[in-house]
């Protein structure tokens, strides 16, 4: 699922549950042709209205529900409905999309892509990997993704979230607005996993450039490399906010990062395996603690 390309038509409908707290859903007006009864969960009749039947998908594990005027039914779901522009809306069935506020609703779930908020991004959630769920914000698995790229691709997203991608600045300032834990975890070409946690990661937002504040350093890494870029703006080819004086460090390192003079996480750097210079993607002293360079063959940051 590409970041860039999703257009939803969509109107926001609140229910209530019996304590007063808004139940959100989003009506998908457009719905995808898809065998969604494999999916089907429960069918209730009798229901006065689609309010009502959104009382029936709070909690796991519904994520989607139908309201069908004719008869008074309410269908609930264990999979989101998908919007398709091509398809017919239906005059006579309403179809919802329980709305997530964060991975963290989704305990009990697969790992998989959800949609966050009323009007938020498109994630990876990861449920499997410890301390979860996480919500992952970039990865690099196959180096099909250029990752040398300009400021407004980093502030908007860019990639597939199926695969390697980056999350996009502006997301990750409303993710972190109040801080999270970050996860990196790494894989160097000959096999080595390593990972580090850091309790407090924030993200500033565009008028401060994206600053980055990150500390608590955890993890079996040997060395901090993410320290060396706490406290630094963020910078692109195209926008230099680095702390280097003799030169510009995007254009020494290729990479597009919170960089100070210049980078020891280079996990946005140039995917290759032949070539191990100041250039390529690679975590500092990771996995031969005695090398500072060293290629990496995956990389993954995950906040919660």
């Amino acid at each position: 699922m590409k970041l860039n390309i999703l257009a939803l038509f969509v109107s926001t409908v609140e229910a209530f549950n019996g304590v007063g707290i808004p139940q959100h859903s989003k009506r998908v007006l457009r719905v995808a042709p898809a065998n969604q009864s494999v999916y089907k969960l429960d069918s209730i009749s009798e229901i006065s209205n689609h309010g009502a039947c959104a009382k029936y998908c709070k909690t796991e594990p519904c994520l989607a529900f139908s309201y069908t005027t004719d008869n008074s039914t309410c269908v609930t779901y264990s999979r989101f409905f998908e919007e398709s522009t091509h398809a017919e809306i239906s005059q006579l069935t309403s179809y919802f999309n329980r709305v997530i506020n964060h991975c963290a609703d989704l305990i009990g779930y697969s790992s998989g892509v959800y949609k966050i908020g009323t009007d938020g991004p498109i994630v990876y959630c990861d449920m499997d990997t410890e301390g979860g769920p996480w919500t992952v914000i970039q990865r690099r698995t196959q180096g099909d993704v250029d990752f040398y790229r300009p400021w407004s691709d980093f502030k908007n997203g860019f990639g597939d979230v199926n695969g390697d991608f980056w999350l996009g600045n502006d997301c990750l300032h409303l993710l972190t607005n109040v801080s999270k834990i970050l996860r990196v975890e790494l894989e160097a070409l000959t096999g080595e996993r390593g990972y580090a946690e850091y309790s407090n990661f924030q993200v500033a937002d565009e008028s401060q450039n994206y600053k980055l504040f990150v500390n608590g350093f955890s993890g079996n890494l040997s060395f901090d490399s993410m320290a060396y870029s706490n406290d630094c703006q963020f910078s692109t080819p195209d926008r230099d906010n680095d702390k280097s004086i003799p030169y510009e460090c995007t254009q020494h390192t290729k990479s597009s990062w919170w960089l100070n003079n210049c980078v020891e996480a280079q996990i946005n750097g140039i995917f290759r395996k032949s070539v191990v210079d100041a250039q390529v993607m690679r975590w500092s002293y990771f996995p031969d603690p005695s090398v500072r360079y060293q290629p990496l063959g995956t990389t993954k940051m995950m906040i919660r």
